[in-house]
């Protein structure tokens, strides 16, 4: 029987070469898109012998996905293997999670042999779905860069105060903007989310947004929580692909429609 692995590319189109030379050693390769939070469970109950995650796209993204995955009881013990990616952004990931694997497409599928027979029998598992942005500012936590155009919708006064320093030349507009190139959303109640749907999916089509909502023992009362925040963007065709703990008050998804490019 072929070992089986699964393979998390964000456009597995560009990883077909490295995909031909696992399929030529052997290795029946998985490489569906990830869709949203179920892609956990779907690991969990494929029982994948190994899991390998290229960095050469959204690596942070990558990284994210790794951490879930140690996160999760049912799936932490399944061997990690990064491939690719940009040396500056593998070491940090390498720092993370140290007794991952790491390697090119030409030596993949004898590094993946290699973490399958040494297994994950005591895996390293990090503090918290946060750990890979403790000590980063909040605005590179949450992907705003130079140049960039940023809406903030019903935000708290105090919210650029809270944002700090930005990278050069980025702009912070109160309002929706369809030419934002990021847009941050906040609601404070499940009838004022689903009020502002309608809006939200339509800055979705043009750029990711993220959608804040009350902590729970925080300074506001809600009946928001993450799940009900995700299922109800889910419902109306996106996907979220990150998380963020802003402050001691927000939590925030981001999330992009389905067929945006990112």
């Amino acid at each position: 029987m072929k070992t089986k692995i699964r393979l998390v590319h964000w456009k597995p189109m560009e990883a077909s070469e490295g995909i031909q030379l696992l399929v030529d050693a052997g290795l029946d390769v998985h490489s569906d898109p990830v869709e949203g939070p179920g892609f956990l469970k779907e690991l969990e109950r494929d029982a994948p012998e190994a899991l390998l995650i290229d960095l050469s796209r959204m690596p942070s993204q990558g990284r994210d996905l790794a951490v879930a995955v140690r996160m999760r009881k049912g799936t932490r013990h399944i061997p990690i293997v990064f491939v690719a990616g940009v040396e500056e952004k593998v070491e940090a990931i390498r720092a993370l999670l140290p007794d991952a694997a790491f390697t090119d497409w030409k030596d993949a599928a004898t590094i993946i042999a290699e973490a399958i027979r040494t297994g994950a029998e005591d895996p390293i598992v990090p503090g918290s779905a946060f750990a890979a942005y403790a000590g980063k500012p909040l605005a590179g936590k949450l992907g705003i860069k130079a140049g960039f155009t940023v809406s903030l919708v019903n935000a708290p006064a105090e919210f650029s105060d809270i944002l700090g320093k930005l990278p050069d030349e980025t702009s912070l507009v109160a309002e929706m903007d369809p030419k934002a190139d990021l847009t941050i959303w906040f609601a404070r109640t499940e009838e004022e989310l689903q009020g502002d749907m309608e809006s939200i999916v339509r800055a979705s089509r043009q750029a990711p947004v993220w959608i804040a909502w009350p902590k729970r023992g925080g300074g506001m009362e809600s009946d928001l929580t993450q799940q009900a925040v995700r299922q109800q963007a889910m419902a109306d065709g996106m996907v979220d692909f990150k998380i963020c703990s802003i402050d001691q008050d927000w939590s925030a998804l981001l999330f992009k429609w389905r067929g945006l490019k990112t």
